[in-house]
């Protein structure tokens, strides 16, 4: 008989489990950099920075073009990739059976959100798909100094919801999401949105 651990909460990654938001990233910085007449980065090199933060992402591809990332500019492209991700949130869909597994947990125990998406986006793209009502926390990119791989995210969402971290268990996708987790002491199972499915074999 398979043995699962009874966990006191949940706390989930958004894009890559929850949300298939890839293509989106990979278009709003692509059209960014063609906007700023920078050498448009492949969306190989752009997955290669998966789990980073959308500034941290915008940064390192920059570093990467003028072989440093002067102040003015980073300030520029971000204005720029806000402007065109904005709008393009409503073409960001939940993985099919991503509502399925939220109303299996939140029969089981509590729920979060741990995410190092903006959380204007965050919020929006939680109400427009009828799902905050499942968390009882949402830590987003400024509500943290301190962004994955880095455990602060995961240790405020679980002190939010009155949990150890060890009692709870953290879905993410990404090596960060990992080293996160492992640092924060904290349960984790690596899970990708199209494989949302197998979470009854965890919890």
């Amino acid at each position: 008989m398979l043995y699962r651990p009874q966990y006191e909460a949940v706390m989930w990654d958004f894009d890559g489990v929850l949300a298939d938001s890839q293509q989106h990233t990979i278009l709003a910085l692509q059209k960014t950099f063609y906007h700023h007449g920078l050498s448009i980065p492949s969306s190989e090199e752009i997955l290669e920075l998966n789990g980073l933060t959308a500034p941290e992402m915008r940064d390192a591809l920059i570093k990467k073009r003028v072989g440093g990332v002067p102040l003015e500019l980073s300030q520029s492209v971000e204005n720029t990739r806000r402007r065109i991700s904005e709008h393009t949130w409503d073409d960001i869909s939940l993985y099919e059976g991503a509502i399925e597994a939220l109303e299996y947990v939140a029969q089981i125990c509590s729920q979060g959100i741990v995410s190092s998406r903006g959380n204007q986006s965050l919020q929006y793209l939680l109400q427009k798909h009828g799902i905050s009502h499942y968390f009882s926390s949402v830590i987003g990119r400024e509500d943290v100094k301190n962004h994955k791989p880095h455990p602060e995210p995961l240790l405020k969402c679980a002190q939010t919801l009155d949990v150890k971290p060890c009692r709870s268990l953290y879905i993410g996708d990404t090596e960060h999401d990992a080293k996160a987790a492992y640092h924060a002491n904290t349960n984790f199972v690596r899970l990708k949105g199209e494989n949302i499915n197998e979470l009854k074999y965890w919890v």
